[in-house]
């Protein structure tokens, strides 16, 4: 009643999320209000909450010193400034006093964001609901206090993701899915349904996704639901058959292993052409012989269904959609057009991005546009983060071996040019003055290929850590490869037409003034080369790409 609306003012609400435990800003939403004439609207809207703050390089507003750029995650290109602790305002120019308490978050003058047990206007009132001394969650549970607008002395648990409940009381069912076949162990992440047979009913159908460690032929899969068969998808479109069973058991440990044939064919594989030219109805009839005829078959599919071979050699078919849209719900966070796939399509804690070709990261937000000679696009993936070199991938090795190889030869073959070309009565024209220079390009360009891939393989795994030098590495060594690399092909280009004016001239070739020529040309050669070059650090900077629990640069 004090404040009524401005007729000719449009409204809009602005969400801000922050990590409850760390109160680290995660992300904002931007809700329009429509039909504003109206006394009392009621808006209904989905969030997802991502994992990193959505910050925008191409954005157009100026936040001053103390505020960083923001867009919003459900509208594209409509961004504000997100200012820092104790400073508000559009372009976080204005500085207020904080009167909330130490260890919250102080967003504007009148709103603190509250630790965990703490609440009240300023955060200096404590719950004692969730107090180490009465802390209601069992197995390592994190209690949680209800909103103190709601009550007081009640509590939620965060359990651990091999216990559930209210209490965190209840142990989940285990199940542990060992690999034998290097199509699955190869993948980075598979799809596992659970299909749940109901009498006289339609089955139920969960699907989950799991991701897939490097150097690990076993996942592990925590659930509470009820399942009797359970399958596993690869990207491709391949099925395996994982759990089969009667009975769902409390708190069980199921461990299982995925053999070779135990592969769901498709009946183009195991049907010639005059049965598959059948209608559904006639070729059906047909399926029983398919496990009678191929011992080994433990299932296979069609475009409708998924059969399983059971004890007494019986098919046993029910309704399996195999066009499932993994888009993210719509709400696709991989950017250049990557696929978006989530760990559970009802509540989705794990997203993961497949890349069209052309583009890598976490989130398909790199190109490899300009990468010609950059070892981070070729190996930079490939390399594990924080894991040994002697478990790394058998590309990683190899690329090891031939680095260490071309280095053995690059360094004999550039001293032993250098040796030659250094002798008075070899330096006799030109030439000889280009391929000495060359040998000493092709010498320096093998000690700093040498030292890029060290570094490269040092940075990823986690044993050079400290920024600056990383920085100054990235912002220098692709640099200087190409430039020496450029030069090495002028000067070849200069060797080619000094002989070509050698052949013209014949004996009136000026050898005095052909070697003072080359002593200029090889210098603006090196300046050129440098000079069109220059652009390519002035870009560079080095990127954090978080994928869960892999850090990589």
């Amino acid at each position: 009643p004090n404040q009524p609306k401005n007729s000719s003012t449009n409204y809009s609400i602005h969400i801000d999320i922050f990590d409850k435990i760390s109160l680290k800003y995660l992300a904002s939403w931007y809700l329009p209000i429509p039909f504003q004439f109206l006394p009392v609207n009621r808006i209904a809207t989905q969030i997802f909450i991502q994992d990193k703050t959505m910050s925008s390089k191409l954005c157009p507003l100026y936040c001053g010193k103390h505020g960083h750029c923001v867009e919003y995650i459900n509208r594209k290109f409509l961004y504000f400034c997100q200012c820092d602790e104790g400073y508000s305002g559009s372009q976080c120019n204005i500085k207020h006093n904080c009167s909330c308490s130490s260890d919250s978050y102080c967003l504007t003058s009148s709103i603190c964001v509250c630790p965990m047990n703490k609440f009240g206007s300023k955060c200096y009132l404590k719950s004692s609901v969730c107090q180490t001394s009465n802390n209601p969650c069992q197995n390592n549970g994190i209690c949680i206090p209800v909103d103190d607008r709601m009550s007081l002395n009640k509590s939620t648990c965060l359990c651990t993701e091999n216990f559930y409940g209210t209490r965190c009381e209840n142990m989940k069912n285990r199940i542990d899915i060992e690999f034998d076949d290097d199509k699955i162990s190869m993948m980075t992440f598979v799809f596992i349904h659970f299909i749940t047979a109901i009498e006289n009913d339609n089955h139920q159908h969960k699907t989950i996704l799991k991701k897939i460690t490097f150097d690990q032929n076993i996942i592990t899969i925590f659930i509470t639901h009820s399942f009797h068969i359970l399958f596993i998808e690869l990207t491709n479109r391949t099925y395996y058959l994982g759990v089969l069973r009667e009975k769902f058991i409390e708190s069980e440990h199921i461990q299982t292993r995925i053999l070779p044939n135990y592969q769901c064919l498709s009946i183009n594989e195991l049907m010639n052409n005059t049965f598959l030219n059948y209608s559904f109805v006639h070729r059906a009839k047909y399926y029983p012989y398919l496990c009678q005829q191929q011992k080994q078959l433990k299932c296979f599919y069609d475009n409708r269904y998924m059969c399983i071979c059971d004890v007494n050699r019986f098919s046993n078919c029910f309704t399996f959609n195999h066009t499932l849209s993994y888009d993210c719900q719509g709400e696709n966070i991989c950017e250049n057009g990557g696929l978006c796939f989530q760990d559970n399509i009802k509540c989705p804690i794990l997203s993961i991005c497949v890349c069209l070709e052309c583009y890598y990261g976490t989130k398909c937000q790199f190109s490899t546009r300009g990468f010609v000679l950059s070892l981070d696009y070729i190996l930079g993936y490939h390399i594990k983060p924080n894991i040994l070199f002697h478990r790394q991938p058998f590309v990683i090795k190899i690329s090891l071996i031939i680095i260490v190889f071309m280095f053995i030869l690059g360094m004999i073959n550039g001293v032993l040019s250098i040796a030659i070309f250094c002798k008075e009565n070899v330096r006799q024209t030109g030439c000889s003055l280009y391929l000495l220079a060359s040998s000493c390009n092709s010498l320096l360009l093998i000690i700093v290929l040498v030292i890029k891939f060290s570094q490269l393989i040092l940075s990823q795994t986690a044993v050079l850590t400290n920024r600056t030098f990383l920085t100054l590495n990235c912002i220098l060594l692709d640099m200087i490869l190409k430039v020496l690399v450029a030069s090495n092909d002028w000067f070849y280009r200069c060797v080619a037409l000094e002989r070509v004016f050698t052949v013209i001239n014949g004996i009136k070739f000026n050898q005095v003034k052909s070697k003072q020529i080359a002593k200029w040309i090889i210098l603006c050669v090196f300046l050129l080369t440098i000079i069109t070059h220059i652009h390519d650090p002035i870009h560079r900077q080095l990127i954090n790409d978080s994928d869960g629990d892999e850090q990589r640069l």
